[in-house]
């Protein structure tokens, strides 16, 4: 009876052991399966951060470029606003010399007109008063040569009674001898 009863005990000691090996086995095969499918999910989270930290790299990236490109572009502003600022002074500076010029330039010619017409005046008044000394020099000069065409004139029938009164003593002289 103790033999049948070992052998009921190991035999029920061997379906225990086959019994837990199997159940460790299971429990081991559940852990596989559950470590698989942890790693599996582990792997497919780590290659989803893994990309979004490659888009969070290339988003940071470009980003900075775009930064960059920004400071470019404000620095070139800024170079080009300085350079329009000192463009305008000097525009301004040109316009206020240029219209310091152009005040001084009509400022010259107010004073050349006024004198070219003072000029004028004077050159008419001198003409005038030319004309009018022309005029009475040469009313002065039709008067003497009306007196010197008298003179003439007198001096003409002078003569011409001189000539005659000398035929006539000419002929006088001339019909005495003869007689």
């Amino acid at each position: 009876k103790t033999a049948t009863h070992d052998a009921e005990i190991k035999k029920l000691y061997e379906e225990m052991e086959y019994q837990i090996k199997q159940e460790k086995e299971r429990i081991v095969s559940e852990e596989r399966a559950k470590e698989k499918s942890l790693r599996l999910t582990m792997e497919q989270e780590l290659q989803e951060k893994e990309r979004l930290y490659q888009e969070m790299l290339a988003k940071q990236q470009e980003m900075e470029s775009r930064l960059e490109e920004m400071n470019n572009i404000e620095a070139q502003t800024k170079e080009e606003n300085e350079r329009l600022l000192k463009e305008r002074e000097s525009l301004e500076n040109m316009l206020y010399e240029s219209q310091e010029s152009l005040q001084e330039s009509q400022s010259y010619i107010n004073h050349l007109s006024s004198q070219f017409k003072d000029d004028k005046r004077q050159r008419a008044f001198a003409a005038l008063k030319l004309s009018e000394g022309i005029a009475l020099e040469r009313e002065s000069l039709v008067k003497q040569l009306d007196t010197l065409r008298d003179v003439n004139t007198r001096l003409r029938d002078d003569r011409d009674e001189a000539e005659q009164c000398e035929a006539r003593q000419v002929l006088k002289i001339s019909s005495s001898s003869a007689c």
